[in-house]
């Protein structure tokens, strides 16, 4: 199938550099294409098949796409009603998000990778960018200042959380994301606090998988079992914690996944070589020392 190149002239997004729109489509002719611009598309509701470069993807709501300049891709509506929001946005503003990261090494590896992971938000996730975009549609096109800061602001509260770690590779993701859909959703909610007491069954019931291919898929695609993944995550997570915090080191081992403090001091000095207060103390002394 042939691609069809698109222009950012087809969005009329003017010195805002970037804009949203609501796309509710039935069954049509899949348009394989590809632009000149980055953007995003948000499934709201219903479900759909999405192509991008070289796979295709079966999509539902919460699932969120980047697609890169160039990335071919299509929706293929074969599902029903599918609702889902467009975000377009220029090169401008991309390079604007790296510059403010301050590490220009992104855009090289973001061009490296096959294509670019499709995410799933938590459901709190979607209602709070959903309303986001509705704040912004309440703003005069006249002020377009408000508009792009807002837009920006979104977009780099979305790259923080869901693409920067891909792309720089935090904890694995991008090993994650050479496997299945399923895995890098997993290894990303893997990094969240509120997951930290979760065994290894309630991994595996929470990514619908058995606990012996959860370990497989682990083995293969990431070189490390999940319980050491898991582990190491959680350790990094309780060393900044020390350096950037005054908590008691209970409440960290606590909040860090570990029901048992001398388990945690354990693990602590197995990874940093001293224990969790003696590490402290050092980071205090000279941050030049802190190894998470």
């Amino acid at each position: 199938m042939e691609v069809r190149h698109t222009t950012l002239d087809v969005y009329p997004m003017g010195k805002s550099e970037c804009l949203y729109k609501y796309h509710l489509n039935t069954d049509s002719v899949p348009d394989l294409h590809d632009h000149d611009f980055y953007e995003l598309t948000f499934i709201v509701s219903g479900a759909c098949d999405f192509f991008l470069v070289n796979r295709t993807h079966s999509i539902s709501a919460g699932d969120l796409v980047f697609i890169r300049p160039q990335d071919p891709h299509m929706k293929i509506y074969d599902k029903g009603v599918c609702t889902s929001i467009n975000l377009p946005f220029s090169c401008t503003a991309m390079n604007a998000l790296i510059e403010f990261i301050h590490d220009r090494s992104i855009a090289q590896k973001l061009s490296e990778l096959e294509y670019v992971p499709i995410v799933h938000l938590p459901r709190h996730e979607q209602l709070a960018m959903e309303q986001t975009l509705e704040g912004i549609n309440m703003i005069p096109p006249s002020e377009y200042r408000r508009i792009r800061m807002n837009l920006r602001m979104l977009l780099l509260e979305l790259f923080q959380k869901y693409y920067f770690p891909i792309i720089l590779d935090d904890y694995g993701t991008s090993d994650a994301a050479r496997g299945p859909e399923w895995l890098t959703n997993t290894v990303r909610k893997m990094s969240d606090p509120a997951t930290f007491s979760w065994s290894l069954d309630d991994w595996a019931d929470d990514c619908g998988k058995t606990k012996e291919y959860l370990c497989r898929s682990f083995r293969r695609y990431m070189g490390q079992t999940p319980g050491r993944y898991l582990n190491t995550l959680h350790l990094s997570y309780a060393a900044n914690l020390l350096n950037h915090t005054n908590r008691a080191i209970i409440d960290i081992a606590f909040d860090s996944g570990y029901d048992s403090l001398s388990y945690f001091y354990h693990q602590f000095k197995k990874e940093f070589s001293v224990s969790p207060l003696k590490y402290r103390e050092q980071c205090q002394e000279d941050p030049s020392l802190l190894r998470a």
